[in-house]
């Protein structure tokens, strides 16, 4: 089997801006990640990692009861639907929210056949738009979005519930 050699010349234009961009990208991640202080509002990529609310700040949980029969329909709705309008947005602003947001599946069902899955925003957003058919809206036209909106909420065994909290010093 051939062994493969890098083939680099450091002095070409093409390599030198490669390495260039690369040691930009390697010193921002070595300052964000040594850098405690580093803005909530940095998202890079889907990153979850600056996702926990300080002592103070207000934590929304949000329990859905999905009907036992729309178990796969809701999940299958969940990845192809609706998580994936949140990961491919474009707005900076649902970015961020997507950042602070958990989404927990159940790990068996409840004694009234239903299934419980749940949002945790982690902190909340202040001013933040957490409407699901808003973000519906930013990826489907309007008719669509109303569709899937019903859609969602015809998975419900009753209506979600939402618990506001306040993150302790714990």
């Amino acid at each position: 089997m051939p062994t493969l050699e890098p083939n680099l010349n450091l002095k070409s234009k093409p390599t030198k801006m490669k390495l260039n961009s690369l040691l930009l990208f390697l010193s921002v991640l070595l300052f964000n990640a040594c850098n405690p202080k580093a803005p909530d509002t940095a998202v890079v990529g889907n990153s979850k990692e600056t996702m926990r609310a300080k002592k103070d700040e207000t934590v929304w949980v949000v329990t859905n009861k999905v009907k036992a029969e729309s178990k796969l329909a809701f999940e299958s709705f969940m990845k192809d639907v609706f998580l994936n309008a949140l990961q491919t947005s474009t707005k900076d602003s649902t970015k961020l929210l997507y950042s602070k947001t958990r989404y927990l599946t159940p790990k068996k069902q409840n004694r009234d056949s239903s299934w419980t899955y749940v949002f945790i925003m982690d902190p909340w957003v202040e001013g933040g738009n957490y409407s699901e058919l808003d973000l519906l809206k930013e990826k489907y036209p309007l008719a669509k979005a109303m569709e899937y909106d019903s859609l969602y909420t015809s998975y419900m065994k009753e209506q979600p519930t939402l618990t506001q909290l306040i993150q302790t010093e714990h």
